[in-house]
């Protein structure tokens, strides 16, 4: 399993308790687009006989969630391999390539929320 934290976790944890359908639009923006990373860069380092698994790979997107998967019967043999051939982990590898990618999708994702709210909060209390 591979973790990706988010910087400023409690400020931002904060905020959308405060503001949850801001975050909620911005970071679903972001998981759709991490989704989209990971399936592309899996894509990239999948092993190709006949292409029929790498066409298989693809990301399902869900609230706040995104579901990246080959969908062969074979997928998890290539991937974790067998007795017989050592495995070739095509999604960790994409998911590894992505990492940085998809971290800074969350920062800018948290930045347009906080632009949001702070614009929000301006125009309910403008300074007279």
């Amino acid at each position: 399993m591979i973790n990706i934290s988010i910087p400023n976790l409690k400020r931002v944890k904060r905020m959308m308790a405060r503001h949850p359908k801001i975050f909620a639009e911005e970071f679903q923006k972001a998981i759709m687009g991490a989704g989209f990373k990971v399936e592309a860069e899996s894509k990239k380092i999948t092993p190709v006989d006949t292409g029929r698994l790498r066409a298989s790979i693809s990301t399902d997107i869900g609230l706040l969630k995104a579901i990246i998967a080959p969908h062969t019967d074979y997928a998890i043999y290539v991937h974790e391999g067998t007795r017989f051939m050592r495995g070739r982990p095509f999604m960790e590898r994409g998911l590894k390539s992505a990492k940085p990618f998809i971290q800074k999708l969350f920062i800018d994702a948290e930045e347009r929320a906080l632009k949001k709210i702070i614009k929000q909060s301006k125009i309910k209390n403008p300074k007279k």
